[in-house]
C-alpha cells in the first residue's frame, strides 16, 4: 500500500513540475512600402485606437526612427531573432 501511495504522490508531483503557466501573445505585422522599395513595419497588438490616435507601434532602430526592411519576410526574421 505504501508503494502505491508513493507512486501516486510521485506522479502528481512530477506532473506539477512540468506544468507551465505560459501566456501566449499574438501580433500582426503590417508593412507599408516606401518609394525606395523598402518596407516600414507597424506592429498591431490588437489594442483599440481612437479615430485621431497617432499612437502607432513601428519597429524602430536605436535612434527611434522607423526601421526599414527589405521585405516582410525580413521583418519576420528580425522579430524571430528578438524573441518572437
Amino acid at each position: 500500500m505504501r508503494k502505491l501511495f508513493f507512486c501516486v504522490m510521485l506522479s502528481i508531483l512530477s506532473l506539477n513540475m512540468f506544468a507551465q503557466d505560459t501566456k501566449v501573445i499574438y501580433c500582426e505585422l503590417v508593412g507599408t512600402a516606401t518609394l525606395l522599395g523598402k518596407v516600414v513595419v507597424e506592429i498591431d497588438m490588437g489594442e483599440s485606437k481612437g479615430i485621431l490616435s497617432l499612437n502607432t507601434s513601428y519597429i524602430v532602430d536605436e535612434k527611434g526612427k522607423p526601421r526599414k526592411f527589405n521585405s516582410m519576410v525580413d521583418a519576420m526574421n528580425y522579430m524571430g531573432e528578438n524573441g518572437w
